[in-house]
């Protein structure tokens, strides 16, 4: 085939160059014949796709465009494409349903953030993915890069400080708590709410918005360390109003939020965090005596877990500031009446306030089987307590008889 075929075949629409070339051979030689009808210059792939980045990833569907950019990322002869198109990549992410991808900018940064080669590509564009982000997701990248550098960090410092009333809207925003219809006029409404309970706490625990670290080992809540308090914003307590027991670790304050109908939606709680039980000290036997405790005292806690356990500290009061403040029992859902005996450091202390109810509630909710184990096994002692009384006591009744009997003859 000559250059003059070849035209002619491209002029008729029925053959593409790409099937031109799928033909190719040695005696045809169609690559060479196009090279000098076009003047094409062969590339190098990683130049061709470099060239055409931007039409590549626009055509990319949402879910395979993560899987596509880390592919490439892979390659040491496309990595350099990410870092030198960078802003195309945050701005394509942007426009992610996240439906598909939740915070797809933030879950690309910590695919990158898991190597060396990927930080140095986050160092040299964090300027840009800080103008491309939506604030609302600035504390979950601040989550994921803080630590990567000094200058990271007092970037991010700034900016989680000037964004305050957002980012609190951000933590509020969560899948936990169900807003309906009024969810924007609501986030709105407490943000600056929990904005100023978090910068007290900030201010309390001498630190700042960066050493907020999310913890997120809560089915209920989203739980946030700030140094020694602990935030907890989550779903509605089954439970608010509960006993009130040494063995139970009483937060600073705990409120429920209220929409315009006035109806409860969402709970707020600040506490001191304590020590966690280490999976050696997991001593199964004690954890049934704390229950056995507890429902000694008239109480029923049916949400027994270990993440819910923790070491009590040497005074087991809310403290601010560094001093031990004394709270209103009822201001945090407790009864004024507080049972059990006081606790020395290193007891154990139950850290989440939920599922407590009074021995005489009629609708208790048992949320794990360990609780209805232990419940059985309180129940069968108990029943076995009485029915040794019984024994007891019908035998100095006969012993009693036996006595009188005895005079009685004599």
């Amino acid at each position: 085939m000559n250059a003059h075929d070849i035209l002619k075949e491209l002029n008729s629409g029925k053959t593409t160059v790409h099937e031109l070339l799928a033909k190719d051979n040695e005696q045809s030689g169609i690559s060479e014949i196009l090279s000098r009808l076009f003047h094409l210059e062969t590339k190098p792939a990683e130049q061709i796709i470099s060239d055409n980045f931007e039409q590549i990833i626009y055509r990319c569907n949402d879910n395979s465009l993560l899987t596509i950019l880390m592919d490439l990322f892979a390659e040491h002869t496309t990595r350099n494409i990410i870092s030198s198109k960078f802003d195309i990549i945050l701005k394509r992410l942007s426009e992610v349903d996240n439906k598909s991808v939740t915070n797809p900018i933030n879950h690309f940064l910590k695919l990158l953030a898991d190597t060396p080669q990927g930080i140095e590509i986050i160092k040299n564009n964090f300027k840009s993915i800080i103008r491309n982000i939506n604030k609302s997701d600035l504390f979950q990248i601040a989550q994921t890069t803080k630590g990567i550098s000094q200058e990271i960090d007092d970037l991010l410092e700034k900016q989680l400080e000037e964004n305050h009333l957002e980012v609190a809207k951000s933590l509020l925003n969560t899948y936990k708590i169900d807003m309906g219809e009024d969810k924007d006029k609501l986030l709105q409404d407490y943000a600056n709410t929990l904005s100023t309970m978090i910068q007290e706490l900030l201010i309390s625990e001498n630190s700042s918005w960066l050493e907020i670290n999310k913890n997120s080992n809560s089915p209920y809540s989203d739980v946030y360390e700030i140094k020694n308090k602990e935030l907890r914003i989550g779903e509605l307590k089954q439970t608010y109003h509960i006993p009130n027991h040494t063995r139970i670790l009483p937060p600073l304050t705990r409120i429920n939020l209220i929409d315009n109908d006035g109806n409860e939606f969402a709970c707020i709680e600040i506490k001191d965090k304590v020590e966690s039980i280490k999976k050696d000290d997991a001593d199964m036997e004690k954890l049934y005596k704390l229950y056995a405790e507890l429902r000694e005292d008239g109480i029923i806690w049916t949400n027994i877990t270990w993440d819910n356990i923790g070491i009590a500290p040497e005074v087991n009061v809310p403290s601010l500031n560094g001093e031990n403040i004394d709270v209103v029992p009822s201001s945090i859902g407790f009864s004024d009446n507080q049972k059990g005996k006081p606790l020395k450091a290193g007891d154990w202390v139950i850290t989440n306030t939920d599922y407590i109810y009074d021995e005489n509630c009629t609708e208790v909710i048992w949320k794990t089987p360990l609780a209805q184990h232990f419940e059985e096994r309180w129940q069968q002692e108990q029943q076995k307590k009485i029915a040794e009384k019984y024994k007891t006591q019908n035998n100095v009744t006969q012993n009693n008889v036996t006595h009188d009997v005895d005079r009685n003859e004599t």
